[in-house]
Order: C-alpha cells, then structure tokens, then sequence
C-alpha cells in the first residue's frame, strides 16, 4: 500500500490527538513556507537515522531531537493543505484574552458586590458580600441609629466581630448611605461563609426614605463607590475562600425589571479592583474605564446575557497575562452547565492591545468548570492576519487551526502553556 496514502488517511486524526505541536511548518526542510514529496522523504529518512536532524529540524515538532511517526503525519497534512498561516501567534493570544476576558466579565457580573432594588436582593446574581452589606441599613434603625437626620455617632459592633459605623442623610431626591467598618465581621446565614470588610462605601439611592425604614426601594438607581474597602471571605474552618480589595471602585445600577437571575438593567463600572479565589487558582485585577454591561436573563435554564462596552484592562496573574480590551457592543452569556460547570459565550469586536482588532465568533459554547481549563468549546477568530479556529479540548487544552481549514495546526494540552500567556 502506498505509505502516502496511509499517511493521508490519518493525519487528521493524530493531529489532534498530538500533545503539542508547535506553531511552525512541521516538515519544511528548505524554510520556504511548503512542503514537498521530497521533503517527506527526508523527514523519513531521519526518522530511519538514514540523515542528519540537520537535514530537516522543522520536522522535529517538540523539539526532542528526532522525528517520529506523528511528526511526518503532521508534514503529509502541511504537504495536503499548506503551511499555517502567519496569523498563527496573533491567534494564541486572542485566545488567551478571551479566557482572561471571560473570567473577568464573569466576576464583575457575580462576585463585586452590587446593590439592587429591595432589601435583599443583589442587583446581579446574589453575592455573600452584597446580602451582608444590603442588611446595613435595616441593622442600623433597629438600633435606633439610623434617622433621616443622618447620623450614627459613634461604631457599632458587627454580629461577628470588629465595628461598624453607618449613616444615612436624605440629599434632595436621594437618600446616602455611608458605612465605614473596621474588620466587620457578618455572617451568611445561606452558605454558612463569614465575610469580614474594612474601609468605606458610600451608597446613593435616587429616592427618599431610605434613612427612615432602613428599606432600598424597588426599581430605583443606585450608585456605590467603595474606597480602601477589602474584604475576606471564609468557610466555616477558617479557611479563605475569596479575598478582594477595591481601593476606588464606582459602580451604578440602573434596573429595567426581573429576569430568572435577578434584576435586568445596566451595571456601569469605573476604577479597579483585585480578587483572589486560592481553589480555583484566580489572581485577578482589573481596571474599567467607563465600561458598561446591559445585563439581562431569561429562559430554562436560565441564560445572563450581557452587551459590553468600554475599556477593561486586565492583569490575569495567573496565566501572565495583562492586557487591555475595548468593547463595542460585544456579546457575552453565561448560562449553568453539567455538573457545575458554566457555559459561556463572546461574540463581536474588540481590540486588545496585544494583537489589535479581533472578531469573535461563538460556534461551540465554551464549557468552563468551577476552576481550571475550559473543557469544550469552539471560536472563530478573526485577525488582520486572516481567520483561524480554537478548540477547547475535553482535557484542558486547545486545538489551533490557524486558517480555519478544519484541520488542527497546532494542539497544546494545557490551557496554562507558557506559550499561550503572551498578551503582555
């Protein structure tokens, strides 16, 4: 039987099964951006020690010193369908981005601490932070402390721990709410978590009364800037589960009705912030420059859908990534996946700073579990450079096909790989 053939038949298939191939045209032995019959045969022939590694080092894939079977196969599909395009590395960064980008959007939207229309209620999914703080005012009346006079004279206790002072004055059509707390400790009755906070947040709530019933009222604009405020979560051992630290963070909320998530509306962000999840391996900063998320939910199971726009600079810490992203109108949704997992998509232009304008395609929602690698999921990405494909493989890693022929260029095992970290 004809080998070439045999390889033909093949290649496919070991390319994607491949642990890593670099991105480069595996089998061009004269640099010249092909690959030959001649070439394959060299690449054979090294293989067979009949040659030099010389004769050939861009057969050598991982960089082991010698070529092997898979090598060649990866020659026979650059022989079939050519070399990969020069889009190649724009295309791993852009990668890169949308993972940091997913994760950052997505603890905007669920862990920073944002105040909705009721008494309990967060404007976006509930956080243990947000129902904490929410109780503040209703705390305060209770103890006779809060009046529309404004004025707590003096620290209270928290009901775990350090000190509290809150006061509240009526401003016009506004009601302003400030809080400054000392290692104030408040404990989440649902998940049984403590959060402890210090620094200062003022809140601004376009309606009267609140000083008076200790109540937000429903459906009202509501406008937060947080300054020094940091803030641990832990578990019922001690251990810590969320650290973050907004040291000028401004946030407002402007709600337009329900959805199955919560309130809908538009959740604008200016300032930084840093967040640390030790378990689920986050070190995360971000600063947001006059960005703003239109948030809304709906359907069975329930689907968060945000249009983003604005700048967000980024520091993933840890994938070595730092970056800066503006949005025009992109797309992204975040809905509950199998078994805890989450099922994300982004769609639209952006340009980073690492690699310029890009376009995002969502053909596969990416699979992304409670920590780690996404484990499924597929992006055309669109670049100067021309059009590719990244797939999120079943076992943490992505397959690279750099002019989206349907043919993996390029397989990494692991999201985390150095070479994927270089929006910098």
């Amino acid at each position: 039987m004809d080998l070439r053939l045999v390889l033909s038949a093949v290649a496919v298939a070991v390319a994607l099964a491949a642990s890593r191939v670099p991105a480069q045209c595996v089998g061009d032995c004269h640099n010249d951006n092909a690959v030959t019959i001649d070439e394959l045969v060299m690449m054979v022939n090294v293989a067979l020690d009949n040659a030099p590694m010389s004769m050939c080092d861009s057969g050598d894939a991982n960089d082991d010193g010698r070529i092997t079977v898979d090598e060649i196969i990866m020659g026979v599909n650059h022989a079939m369908h050519g070399c990969p395009v020069p889009v190649s590395p724009d295309l791993e960064k852009a990668a890169g981005a949308a993972t940091s980008t997913w994760l950052t959007l997505w603890i905007e939207l669920t862990l920073l601490p944002a105040f909705g229309p009721d008494e309990s209620a967060a404007a976006l999914p509930a956080t243990v932070l947000t129902r904490g703080l929410m109780q503040l005012p209703a705390w305060r009346l209770q103890r006779g402390a809060l009046g529309s006079d404004g004025g707590a004279a003096a620290p209270d206790p928290c009901p775990a721990g350090g000190t509290m002072n809150v006061s509240c004055r009526e401003s016009g059509a506004n009601s302003v709410l400030t809080a400054v707390m000392a290692n104030c400790g408040i404990p989440d009755e649902e998940t049984g978590l403590l959060v402890t906070s210090t620094g200062t947040f003022v809140m601004t709530v376009a309606s009267r009364g609140v000083c008076s019933t200790g109540v937000i009222p429903d459906n009202v604009r509501i406008t937060t800037h947080f300054t020094n405020f940091s803030c641990g979560i832990t578990d019922a051992g001690g251990a810590v589960v969320t650290t973050m630290f907004l040291p000028d963070l401004t946030e407002t909320f402007d709600p337009r009705g329900y959805g199955c998530a919560g309130p809908n509306g538009t959740f604008s962000l200016s300032g930084s912030f840093t967040i640390t999840m030790a378990d689920m391996g986050v070190d995360l900063s971000s600063v947001a420059s006059n960005l703003s998320l239109q948030v809304a939910s709906s359907g069975t199971p329930c689907v968060l859908e945000s249009t983003a726009n604005g700048d967000l600079e980024v520091s993933d810490r840890s994938n070595d990534r730092h970056f800066t992203a503006s949005f025009a109108g992109n797309r992204v949704t975040f809905a509950e996946g199998p078994e805890g997992s989450m099922l994300a998509t982004l769609d639209g232009g952006m340009r980073l700073s690492c690699v310029g304008d890009v376009v995002f395609q969502t053909e596969i929602p990416l699979r992304l579990p409670s920590g780690g690698c996404a484990t499924d999921g597929r992006l055309l990405v669109t670049l100067a450079g021309g059009t590719g494909r990244v797939e999120f493989t079943a076992a943490g890693g992505l397959a690279f096909d750099y002019d989206a022929d349907g043919t993996a260029d390029r397989v990494v095992g692991d999201c985390h790989d150095a070479s994927l970290s270089e929006c910098r």
